[in-house]
């Protein structure tokens, strides 16, 4: 179990506040705690591999999958009314009880409301006005609620925001009725994968990703399979681009799109982000006809270049190599690597760079093509990838940043509340908090732990072999946990029947069990907050003659201690 420290900034909050490289997120939805990357049954609270996310109202809608291969696709949408009780304002006094106060996980800020499934473990995929297959992006003006169900080729509206759990949909865009799913064909009712929706004022936006255009409604549709008015990125609704990307010539300019996976606006502008090009579109005044072209982009130095991570051309040099050739960074603030999403909160721009795995922040919007960010979230500069969900075997020491408040992978989607920026992290399974603050004390001075205490842990290692009713026994203060070996047990197997019999209900009632499974291990985190924790014994043993070996780290737990210690 590694030991993770952070910067802990002023909690004065101000509306001139800023956010700061590096900085962590405030909050977390859909785990326990920070590291927390639970995959059990799906719950209220417990959230899968999330992709798109929205709000309004004092209202987040999280959708529970996505289209990049992170698990598990729980093909719903949850709806978390009254989101202010638990994004409190970094002023407020934090919340008692609970191992992370800011920690919305099984089951302390339950979602109140489930769409795409009639109940909240249900996860199945469906074509029905009821049920969705891969949704990815979810849009709302706080009346009409808006779903890009990808994988059966059509958008959902409902008229109302939904309130009870599975309420079918009240339109459906892309197909005729809500039980059919039609060949693809390019025309002004149909779609291919759309993975992007947005509302702004009368209109709708939806990104039709495979068909590399976005689709725009002057109006909110009132019926099924309603045309849209214009398009964006082609020069007509007719043109069939190729499908097979590597065959397929598509040179980036201002008025076309490759795979286009976003669409916002902030009331005056329009963002896309064109994922395949590597940039983020802007209009600066919302399109009002067939391929307009875009006024500006980030991610590229002109709006004719489609490189990811354009170094050669928008980083600057970091010196040569022993040929005496120049070399450059991987990435720097300046370029892209298939951005997800773009935001406007009408001040700054706040983009999602997917391959990356962090987020730009522009303080202000871009006037220039190619303009540098300003602030980079989840990673420590801008140079760097450090990728949040990795477990590296060989090289134990890089886990340390698994899961951690301030690194993401892949982010998907952006929210803004009006003081806390919402982002989906799949790969984390989570949605990560982030506020912009007062940053009184520099760089280098203090650091403290994520929590108000630092719990003790301890760990038990397995080693051997496999022998049949060999067993193996955990003493936890005194309180055995024996586990008898049977016929095509593995250590790994062994590792996760301990930690259920540990976890079993009620739980023991002085640590958390974690599996290990990489290292045929079992992490036990003590319940007692700080140096309590240390007091806590510690003892394992295997049956006479056994092949399978078991070894503890100490006597008792260790490493409690209170965060004002830590600095």
């Amino acid at each position: 179990m590694k030991y993770l420290s952070l910067l802990i900034f002023s909690s004065a909050w101000a509306s001139a506040a800023d956010f700061t490289t590096g900085q962590a997120a405030r909050m977390v939805i859909g785990q326990t705690t920070f590291t927390a990357q639970s995959t059990g049954t799906a719950s209220a609270s417990r959230l899968g591999a999330v992709g798109g996310i929205a709000y309004a109202n004092d209202t987040l809608f999280v959708v529970d999958s996505n289209r990049v291969q992170a698990t598990p696709i729980q093909n719903r949408v949850l709806i978390y009314r009254n989101i202010s009780s638990f994004a409190l304002r970094p002023t407020d006094d934090i919340r008692q009880g609970g191992r992370c106060p800011v920690c919305a996980g099984p089951d302390t800020k339950p979602s109140d409301v489930v769409v795409g499934q009639p109940d909240f473990v249900t996860t199945s995929s469906g074509l029905t006005a009821a049920g969705f297959r891969t949704p990815t992006a979810i849009a709302t003006n706080g009346q009409v609620l808006v779903v890009a169900d990808t994988d059966n080729n059509r958008v959902l509206l409902w008229k109302t925001i939904p309130q009870v759990n599975g309420t079918p949909a009240d339109i459906v865009l892309g197909q005729v009725d809500f039980k059919t799913v039609k060949l693809p064909v390019a025309d002004n009712k149909s779609f291919r994968g759309p993975q992007g929706a947005w509302i702004q004022g009368s209109r709708l936006f939806v990104a039709d990703t495979q068909n590399h255009r976005v689709m725009v409604w002057n109006s909110i549709p009132t019926t099924n399979n309603q045309p849209a008015d214009f398009v964006l990125g082609q020069p007509n609704f007719t043109t069939a681009p190729e499908q097979n990307l590597v065959n397929a010539k598509v040179d980036a300019k201002p008025t076309n799109m490759l795979n286009p996976v976003s669409v916002n606006s902030d009331g005056q502008r329009l963002l896309v982000s064109d994922l395949g090009h590597h940039r983020v579109l802007i209009w600066n005044s919302i399109p009002t006809q067939t391929q307009q072209p875009a006024d500006v982009e980030v991610g590229q130095p002109d709006l004719t270049s489609a490189t990811s991570n354009n170094v050669t051309v928008m980083c600057a040099s970091i010196g040569t190599n022993t040929a005496n050739q120049t070399i450059y960074p991987d990435r720097c603030g300046s370029t892209l690597s298939f951005p997800r999403f773009a935001l406007s909160d009408g001040q700054r721009l706040f983009v999602a760079d997917g391959g990356n795995d962090r987020i730009l922040v522009y303080n202000t919007i871009p006037t220039q093509n190619g303009q540098k960010a300003d602030v980079i979230l989840g990673q420590t500069d801008e140079f760097v990838d450090i990728v949040s969900d990795s477990s590296d075997t060989f090289r134990p020491d890089a886990n340390i940043t698994r899961s951690s408040p301030d690194t993401i992978r892949t982010p998907m989607s952006l929210a803004w509340d009006g003081m806390n920026l919402f982002a989906s992290d799949p790969y984390d399974r989570r949605v990560l908090v982030y506020t912009p603050g007062d940053v009184v004390l520099p760089i280098n001075s203090i650091t403290n732990a994520f929590s108000r205490a630092v719990f003790a842990v301890g760990t038990v290692d397995l080693a051997g072999t496999i022998t049949v009713d060999n067993t193996v026994t955990v003493t936890i203060q005194g309180k055995d946990y024996l586990y008898k070996i049977v016929k095509d047990d593995t250590l790994t197997i062994v590792v996760n029947k301990l930690v259920a019999l540990i976890n079993a209900p009620p739980g023991d009632s002085n640590v958390f069990a974690i599996a290990n499974p990489g290292f045929l291990e079992i992490v036990l985190s003590a319940k007692k907050g700080g140096e309590d924790g240390n007091a806590i014994t510690l003892a394992v043993s295997a049956s006479a003659s056994a092949t399978i070996t078991a070894t503890a780290s100490g006597a008792t737990l260790n490493r409690g201690q209170t965060a004002a210690k830590v600095a």
